[in-house]
């Protein structure tokens, strides 16, 4: 059993307004519950030679009053005292219940049978299906997707580890996830699928000292969010790759 309480920026009465041709407004929510979860779990590991490892896990969870974030229209509301004849309103908001359920699976092998220098590859893979569905929003029957939680994500990795040298290469995937509730499914908000690919090398010189090289995003992977369907975008973002570099000292 788990308890989890609401992130304290969301429990503050804050009123905050985006200007735009129907304004966007965010409040607080000072009556927010914490949340309280039954977790069921089953996992196996299988160790092989060589720092190899296969492993699955089952998982069920349900949980009571988690939080959402809820948009509605709303017409001649005051906030901030403010009158707005036509807004958006977005807010944190309970749910009854949720019920999480998936399984994930991982593997990590090493060539530790190949001839030196090969012998310090790897790969490495994982993967998560989740799901289940939320359900008891006020002026809302029925079920509704699992809040900020894709139904599939998973990474894969090649790696490289030997003579202080370190190289991972690895790409990334995540399926889309609501990040809003509409007052219908049709109107619920998400953030679409997205994969990159990211590379990361690094060079101990010393015990003590290791030199580092980053680049994420390689692919230029875009950021978008959509409303019921893919074709009704509201944002699309695109941030091109980033490279960090630098030292590390071990004391």
């Amino acid at each position: 059993t788990a308890i989890g309480r609401p992130n304290y920026p969301d429990l503050a009465p804050y009123v905050t307004v985006e200007d735009d041709t129907i304004p966007n407004i965010g409040l607080g929510n000072p009556d927010l519950k914490p949340y309280k979860a039954v977790n069921l779990d089953l996992g196996a590991d299988y160790y092989l030679p060589g720092q190899c490892l296969l492993s699955v896990g089952l998982f069920y969870k349900h949980i009571d009053n988690p939080i959402y974030a809820q948009t509605s229209v709303v017409t001649n509301g005051t906030f901030g005292n403010v009158l707005y004849p036509i807004a958006n309103v977005t807010r944190p908001v309970n749910v009854d219940s949720e019920i999480v359920k998936g399984v994930e699976v991982n593997a990590q092998v090493r060539f530790t049978f190949l001839p030196a220098p090969f012998d310090g590859l790897g790969i490495a893979a994982n993967f998560t299906h989740v799901s289940g569905h939320g359900k008891g929003l006020d002026d809302r029957s029925g079920n509704f997707p699992l809040f900020y939680q894709s139904k599939n994500s998973g990474t894969a990795q090649l790696f490289y580890e030997k003579y202080g040298f370190a190289l991972r290469v690895a790409y990334s995937y995540r399926s889309k996830y609501l990040d809003g509730l509409g007052a219908t499914a049709a109107e619920d908000q998400y953030t679409d699928n997205n994969g990159q690919l990211d590379i990361h090398a690094s060079y101990e010189i010393l015990p003590q000292v290791t030199v580092f090289a980053d680049a994420t995003n390689l692919t230029d992977a875009p950021w978008r969010r959509f409303i019921g369907t893919r074709n009704q975008l509201i944002e699309r973002e695109r941030y091109d790759y980033s490279l960090r570099g630098g030292i590390q000292l071990h004391f």
